[in-house]
């Protein structure tokens, strides 16, 4: 066995509270805290993280929800609206004009 003395890593840091000192296998553990301190913040980061995106992307597919129902109701107008032209222009040229101004057939057809 030798004599010699190991050298061990040491860190010191002097603060206006006090000098603090660390040496050898303490500066391992050190590391090791903070290296799980820091996974443990970024992990529930992540998480928050997770949880606004849920509610946000739960907002955004009720405005879309409901714009697709505005755009099936407009649809379904438009539908109707193309089939009592359709009716209107399949009569003979002289009952056009009374369909147009009474409307009760086409439209009962339209639906």
């Amino acid at each position: 066995m030798s004599d010699e003395k190991e050298e061990k890593t040491s860190v010191s840091a002097e603060t206006p509270l006090g000098k603090l000192a660390i040496h050898g296998a303490n500066i391992n553990l050190l590391f090791t805290i903070a290296g799980t301190a820091l996974a443990a913040m970024l992990s529930f980061l992540v998480l928050a993280h997770r949880e606004e995106s849920k509610e946000t992307v739960n907002g955004l597919a009720q405005e879309i929800r409901w714009a697709l129902k505005g755009l099936h109701q407009t649809n379904q107008e438009m539908l109707q609206v193309q089939r009592e032209q359709l009716c209107i222009l399949s009569l003979p040229p002289d009952k056009r004009e009374q369909e147009l101004r009474e409307g009760s057939w086409c439209k009962r057809i339209a639906r």
